[in-house]
């Protein structure tokens, strides 16, 4: 996971430029929502459907609540360790400013709400553990991703933390991003 975070901040660094802020790649840039996010997601998915060809096995012995319980701690410190060296790599980079396009509390919030957002559907990843399509739950777990980063995250937040994310603005403004 730290490769996969290290690997996607080298890949975003360029975007990351003196004008803009880890905004910018993180929420608006569709590489890590697209592709790492559901890399991360399937690698997660590979976990889980690995255990649940032990359940019965687990089931006998009573201790699926502990699995769970085992899978949700996994999930957690893979999912710190993308992001610490994610973020970690941006700082290391030389982009100390992490939110100079807009107000650094809204820019904070966006970011936590995504980081918290790509947590939980990945928490949701264990109910594959028991349900009997479990091939489902990754797609709704994709698919919610995508409708948060294109329908909310883009076309609601982003304006807000700053207006050079409007796609009316930039066109009225003649700026390219």
């Amino acid at each position: 996971m730290m490769a996969l975070g290290f690997l996607a901040s080298l890949f975003l660094a360029p975007d990351f430029t003196s004008k803009t802020d880890v905004i910018f790649p993180t929420c608006y840039s569709h590489f890590l929502s697209l592709y790492v996010q559901t890399g991360l997601y399937v690698l997660t998915y590979y976990e889980v459907i690995t255990i649940r060809h032990l359940s019965n096995e687990i089931a006998v012995r009573s201790q699926t609540k502990r699995i769970i319980v085992f899978l949700m701690r996994l999930i957690f410190c893979q999912w710190f360790l993308f992001w610490l060296s994610y973020l970690a790599t941006f700082y290391l980079l030389g982009h100390r400013i992490f939110f100079k396009m807009g107000n650094p509390v809204f820019g904070m919030n966006l970011l936590l709400g995504h980081l918290i957002l790509v947590l939980l559907l990945a928490w949701c990843l264990i109910l594959a553990y028991k349900v009997p399509y479990p091939y489902l739950v990754i797609i709704i777990v994709v698919i919610l991703t995508l409708i948060y980063h294109y329908y909310f995250e883009v076309k609601i937040l982003l304006p807000k933390y700053n207006p050079i994310f409007d796609p009316i603005y930039r066109a009225l403004h003649h700026i390219y991003l």
